[in-house]
C-alpha cells in the first residue's frame, strides 16, 4: 500500500489540486512525517507559512479550540493546512466538533489528519482521502538510501555499501537517514563505499545480523559464536531484537519444511520463500527478500521439523531470559542459544 500511497501523494504534490481532508495512516512514521511535509510545502505559499500552517495534537484540544482552528480562513495564501495529529485522541464533543466539520469542509482549508502508530478510524478515513504509508520491504529500503543520499547530500552510496547499511541499521528510516548523514559528511562529496560505511559504523560485511542468521541456518556455531559480541555492540542491536529476527527465520523455514514434506521440490522452494514473504511483510530480516529465501532454500532440506521445533522452542526461552533481569548477559543468553540450534539434528542425519 506504501507505493500506492506515494504515488498518490506525488499526483498531489505535481498537480496541486488539494482534497479538503486527508487520513494519513500506517506504522511507517518517517513516510508519515514527509507526506505531511510535502503537502504543506506544496500547498502554501511560502510568504504565508507562519499563518497558514497549524500542527495540533489530538489530546490537547478542547471543542472550542478545534472549532476556532477548523474555521480560520487563511492568510497571504490561497490555502491552509491544519495537520491534526492522533485524532483518535479527541474527546466526545470535540470528535463531534471534527465530524461536524468534515461534513462541510472550509474551502480553503486541507486538514491533514494523522493517525499515530498503526491505529485506523474507519469513520474518519471514509470522509478523507486516504494515505497509509507501511514499512519499506527490503528492496525499497535500498531504494530510499540511494535517493537520500543523493537528494539529500548530492551523494552517491555503492549498492555493496547500501546493503551493509541496511544489514546493520535495519529498515528505521529516521536511523538510516542520520546514519547517511554521517556518511555523506565523512565522505565529503564522495562516493559512499564500504570502506566508509565500515569505518563509520564500525561492522564489516561478515559481521552483520544477516552473517549471523546464515551461520545459524548452516549450524555453524564457530562463526555465529565468533560474531556474537560484535553484533551485540551495533547500534539498535540488542538480545530482544536478535532474537525477534532469528524467530521469524525460523517460523518461515518451518513453514518451508513443510511444504516440502507435501512434496514440493526443493528448486521451488526459493520462489516459494519469495512469495511468503511479499505477502506476509515479514520486516525484520536485514536483508533482501531474495537473499534469504535463497539461504532459506538451500538449507531447509538440512532440517527437520522437529529440529525446528526445537529451535522455536529455545528462541522462546531465551526470549523470556533476555526479558529478565539479573539473569545472565544478553551475550551469554545468546551463546547458550546458538548451541542449543547448532545442536539440533539434520532431517538428513534424522532419516
Amino acid at each position: 500500500m506504501s507505493q500506492a500511497a506515494s504515488r498518490s501523494l506525488q499526483a498531489i504534490v505535481k498537480s496541486r489540486q488539494f482534497d479538503p481532508a486527508y487520513y494519513i495512516h500506517g506504522e511507517d512514521e518517517y513516510q508519515k512525517e514527509a507526506a505531511v511535509r510535502q503537502i504543506a510545502d506544496a500547498a502554501i505559499d511560502p510568504a504565508g507559512r507562519q499563518f497558514n500552517f497549524e500542527v495540533r495534537r489530538a489530546s490537547e484540544l478542547n471543542a472550542e479550540s478545534l472549532d476556532v482552528l477548523l474555521s480560520t480562513m487563511p492568510m497571504f495564501s490561497e490555502r491552509r493546512v491544519v495537520v491534526l495529529q492522533d485524532p483518535a485522541a479527541l474527546k466526545k464533543q470535540t470528535r463531534f466538533v471534527l465530524d461536524r466539520y468534515l461534513q462541510s469542509p472550509a474551502p480553503g482549508t486541507s486538514l491533514i489528519m494523522v493517525a499515530a502508530g498503526g491505529k485506523t478510524d474507519r469513520a474518519l478515513m471514509a470522509r478523507a482521502t486516504e494515505l497509509r504509508f507501511d514499512p519499506l520491504t527490503p528492496a525499497r529500503v535500498l531504494k530510499f538510501i540511494a535517493h537520500h543520499a543523493r537528494e539529500t547530500h548530492g551523494a552517491s552510496i555503492t549498492p555493496a555499501a547500501a546493503e551493509l547499511l541496511h544489514s546493520v541499521v535495519g529498515s528505521d528510516l529516521h536511523e538510516l537517514s542520520t546514519e547517511l548523514d554521517k556518511l555523506a559528511s565523512y565522505a565529503s562529496g564522495g562516493e559512499i563505499d564500504e570502506t566508509i560505511v565500515s569505518e563509520v559504523i564500525g561492522v564489516r560485511h561478515g559481521e552483520t545480523l544477516g552473517d549471523f542468521m546464515d551461520a545459524l541456518v548452516d549450524r555453524d556455531s564457530a562463526r555465529a559464536l565468533g560474531m556474537l559480541s560484535r553484533l551485540l555492540a551495533q547500534p539498535k542491536t540488542t538480545g530482544v531484537s536478535i532474537v525477534m529476527a532469528l524467530a521469524n527465520q525460523t517460523l518461515a523455514m518451518s513453514w518451508g519444511r513443510a511444504k516440502l514434506d507435501k512434496g514440493m521440490s526443493v528448486t521451488s522452494l526459493e520462489h516459494e520463500y519469495i512469495g511468503l514473504l511479499q505477502s506476509a511483510g515479514w520486516l525484520m530480516l536485514p536483508k533482501s527478500f531474495g537473499a534469504a529465501a535463497k539461504v532459506w532454500a538451500r538449507a531447509t532440506e538440512d532440517w527437520s521439523a522437529e529440529a525446528l521445533d526445537r529451535s522455536i522452542a529455545a528462541l522462546l526461552a531465551a526470549d523470556m531470559a533476555l526479558k529478565e533481569t539479573g539473569v545472565a548477559s544478553d551475550e551469554q543468553i545468546l551463546a547458550g542459544l546458538v548451541l542449543s540450534i547448532c545442536a539440533s539434528g539434520s532431517s538428513r542425519l534424522a532419516a
